[in-house]
């Protein structure tokens, strides 16, 4: 049974390295359903900072355009 590297030397990987050396592993790894649960709430959270990402992007929109009325309104006084 192989030894699993250090963190250390996984950092230095680059993510397709990374990538690979995962799939390696998972060839010989039993995993449980904690494997699966964490997969889905990282998913769910990714999604969420998409959605909070956009929501951002909006709340700045209006921001800019909210700036833009005020302004034009105090010199055209």
């Amino acid at each position: 049974m192989s030894m699993a590297r250090k963190y250390d030397d996984l950092k230095k990987l680059s993510d397709n390295e990374f990538k690979k050396e995962y799939d390696k592993v998972a060839e010989r790894t039993v995993v449980g359903l904690n494997f699966f649960l964490e997969e889905i709430i990282r998913r769910e959270q990714r999604r969420q900072a998409r959605w909070h990402t956009w929501l951002s992007v909006g709340a700045l929109i209006t921001s800019i355009i909210a700036i833009v009325i005020s302004a034009t309104g105090v010199f055209v006084r």
